[in-house]
């Protein structure tokens, strides 16, 4: 199945793991995943073992093995959304793909003007899944989290681990079970929001 997404083209916004290995089970898949970050804010992951950043060798922002487990079989680009250059370059790559993945803080990519509606309005069949942790309405929409808060948002804390395991009690840096369940299932839904873009000519925009 390593062509099942051949000659589909997805830019990747996705950072850490809920928006990185969503999109990293597409290019897995054979989709061709082209990761944007910023010079002045790449990927939390490249840095999140910072002993590895210490050891002597080539590329240290490569090294750190969280990162690169989520980010395979992708390509990357830096650019700088903040000035105009960069977005346009954005709005060019948005002109020629099919799907957008991101899991920035809700009103993010709005503000610096690559969003879903100035995307669509420069190819009106793109889709989009935004991964966040409060969706994009309501009283918490503005909200920033880890997989962890919503281990405890969702009372998940009050009823894992062992017996004897103190409680609250998280899944853990290594497991991370939110991040592991909204990634896998945002890969599924924008597979199923490209069938419907296949059969319908439109273009939408998922909200998870």
């Amino acid at each position: 199945m390593s062509d099942a997404l051949a000659g589909i083209r997805v830019i990747d916004f996705g950072t850490i793991t809920a928006g990185a290995n969503a999109s990293q089970i597409l290019a897995d898949l054979g989709a061709d995943v082209i990761k944007i970050e910023s010079a002045s804010r790449p990927d939390t992951f490249r840095a999140w073992q910072s002993a590895q950043l210490l050891q002597p060798g080539d590329d240290p922002w490569n090294r750190a093995n969280t990162f690169n487990m989520v980010n395979r079989n992708k390509r990357g680009i830096c650019l700088d959304l903040k000035q105009p250059r960069g977005r346009g370059v954005l709005l060019e790559l948005a002109r020629v793909s099919d799907a957008v993945v991101e899991n920035y803080r809700h009103g993010v990519l709005d503000r610096l003007g690559v969003g879903y509606h100035d995307l669509s309005a420069v190819n009106p069949n793109i889709v989009m899944i935004s991964i966040g942790s409060q969706g994009s309405s309501g009283p918490e929409a503005d909200y920033g989290s880890y997989g962890s808060t919503l281990d405890a948002l969702s009372g998940l804390m009050s009823i894992t681990g062992y017996a004897d395991s103190p409680r609250p009690y998280w899944s853990s840096e290594e497991i991370n079970y939110p991040d592991q369940v909204a990634s896998t299932f945002s890969a599924g839904l924008l597979m199923a929001v490209l069938r419907l873009h296949a059969r319908t000519g439109r273009g939408a925009w998922v909200d998870l």
